[in-house]
C-alpha cells in the first residue's frame, strides 16, 4: 500500500494513519504460519511508518531525536515454498503510537483564551466572561480570571470551578469608581496563556443622604441610605402636618371606625381594648412612633418637605435593594430582646420594628410586639396598599387596607 503521507501535520493525518497501519496487520499482509502461533507482520512497512514519526518529532520538537534500533529477531520459516520472516509486529506497533502521541504532543501549544465581556458592574461587584477557544490540542485542566487597576499587572484572582467553557467568575470586593483590567486565563499540560486583557469602571458610590438627621415637628429622625433611595431610620411622630395643621388624635374606638378625616393615635390611646402589647402611651410612643390612618397619608403632608409616604413602587425598589421580597423581612428588621421571634439582622438599616396597628372595624389595637405595618400613598380602589413584616417569616408582605386602618408610616427621600 502507499504510504507517502505527508507527516507535517500529524495531528490531523493521526486518526487516518492508525487505520493505514491496521491495514499493515490485515489479512493482505498478513501471513498465518502453520507452525506457528504468531503472525507475520510487513516489517519494512511498519519501519518506513515509525522512520517518518520519528523525522517528523524531529522537526516538531526542539529536543534531540534519537533513533531506534528496530533489529528484531528474524526466524526463517519454510511454508509451501515461501520463506517467511517472524518478528514481534506488536513490540513494533506499540513503538508506533508512542510516537504518535509525543509528535501530537511536540506540535500541541497552550490554550487559546478570549475574554469576552465583563456584566453586572455595579460600584462592587462585577461579573467576567470568558471562552477557550482552542485548546492546543492537550484537555484544558483549569481556569480562572486576573484582574487589577493596571493593565500590566493583574495582581487579583478569582478561581472558576471545573474547565467548561465559556466560564464566569463574579467579584464583589471592587471599589467604587475606579477603572480595572481583566483577562481569562487557561492551562493545558503544554502551559498557561491569558486572553485579551478588557477594561471596565465600577460606578460611583451611591447617592448618600447628605444628611444623618432630619429635624421635623420638634423631633430628630435619623436617616438611612438604602440602594438608591434615603428613608427615615424610624416611623413617624409627628401629630402636625408639614403646614403646622394638627392631625386629630385620641379618638375613641366609635369615632376612630367612622371618620373620614386624617387621624393619628398612640397604641393604646383611646381605645376600650388593647389585645396584646403595652398599654404604656409614652414608652410605645418613644419605641415605635404613631399609627396614622390612610386618609392622614392621602394629605400629603404628613411628612416634612422634600420627603414623602412612598408609593407601592418605592416599596418594591426598597425591597429589591434588601435582597428580593422573599428575604427582604430579615434585612429590614432590627432584632428586639423584648420580641425574640422579631428574627431580624438590619442588614438594610432600615430599623422596622413590630409596632402593631389599630383595626379599621372595631377601633382596638392588636399586634404590637409581633407584627409591624406601614403604609403606601398608592390607593387601591376605595382602599390603599400597605406592607407588613411578621415575625418568623422572612419574606414582606403587601395588601391593600381600608383607610381607616392605623398603621406605622415611614418617610423616604423626594
Amino acid at each position: 500500500m502507499a504510504l507517502s503521507i505527508s507527516f507535517r501535520y500529524a495531528g490531523f493525518y493521526r486518526a487516518y494513519l492508525v487505520a493505514a497501519v491496521g491495514t499493515l496487520f490485515s489479512g493482505l499482509l498478513w501471513a498465518q504460519a502453520p507452525t506457528k502461533s504468531c503472525m507475520e507482520c510487513n516489517h519494512d512497512s511498519l519501519i518506513t511508518v515509525l522512520r517518518a514519526y520519528e523525522d517528523s518529532l524531529a522537526s516538531a520538537s526542539s529536543a534531540t531525536v534519537v533513533r531506534v534500533d528496530y533489529a528484531w529477531r528474524v526466524t526463517d520459516v519454510a511454508v509451501v515454498g515461501k520463506v517467511y520472516k517472524i518478528y514481534r509486529c506488536e513490540a513494533l506497533y506499540d513503538s508506533l503510537i508512542v510516537l504518535m502521541d509525543a509528535v501530537d504532543f511536540a506540535r500541541a501549544t497552550p490554550p487559546v483564551v478570549d475574554t469576552d465581556s465583563i456584566s453586572g458592574m455595579r460600584d462592587t461587584t462585577a461579573v467576567f466572561h470568558a471562552k477557550v477557544t482552542s485548546h492546543g490540542g492537550e484537555a484544558v485542566t483549569a481556569q480562572w480570571f486576573r484582574y487589577g487597576t493596571s493593565a500590566v499587572s493583574l495582581v487579583d484572582s478569582v478561581a472558576v470551578t471545573g474547565t467548561a467553557t465559556p466560564f464566569t467568575a463574579s467579584v464583589s470586593t471592587l471599589t467604587a469608581g475606579t477603572t480595572y483590567y481583566v483577562a481569562g486565563f487557561a492551562r493545558n499540560a503544554k502551559g498557561t496563556a491569558p486572553g485579551d486583557t478588557l477594561s471596565f469602571t465600577t460606578s460611583a458610590p451611591p447617592f448618600t443622604c447628605g444628611t444623618s438627621t432630619v429635624t421635623y415637628d420638634g423631633y430628630n429622625y435619623a436617616t438611612v441610605q438604602i440602594g438608591s433611595q434615603c428613608w427615615f431610620k424610624e416611623n413617624l411622630r409627628n401629630d402636625d402636618y408639614n403646614d403646622a395643621t394638627a392631625i386629630p388624635g385620641n379618638l375613641d374606638d366609635a369615632t376612630w371606625t367612622t371618620t373620614t378625616s386624617g387621624a393619628q393615635t398612640v397604641y393604646g390611646e383611646g381605645s376600650s381594648f388593647v389585645s396584646i402589647g403595652s398599654s404604656d402611651e409614652a414608652a410605645n410612643l418613644a419605641t415605635y412612633g404613631r399609627l396614622y390612618n390612610w386618609y392622614a397619608v392621602n394629605t400629603g403632608k404628613l411628612c416634612p418637605t422634600d420627603w414623602h409616604v412612598p408609593t407601592d413602587a418605592e416599596w418594591t425598589t426598597l425591597e429589591t435593594a434588601s435582597g428580593g421580597l422573599s428575604v427582604a423581612g430579615t434585612a429590614l428588621k432590627v432584632s428586639s430582646s423584648n420580641t425574640p421571634a422579631w428574627d431580624g439582622n438590619n442588614s438594610s438599616g432600615f430599623s422596622a420594628l413590630p409596632g402593631g396597628l389599630r383595626g379599621n372595624g372595631s377601633g382596638y389595637f392588636d399586634y404590637q410586639g409581633f407584627n409591624g405595618y406601614w403604609w403606601s400613598s398608592s390607593p387601591s380602589g376605595a382602599d390603599a396598599w400597605f406592607r407588613y413584616l411578621f415575625s418568623g417569616y422572612l419574606d414582606v408582605g403587601r395588601n391593600i387596607g381600608s383607610p381607616r386602618d392605623g398603621f406605622s408610616v415611614r418617610c423616604v427621600r423626594d
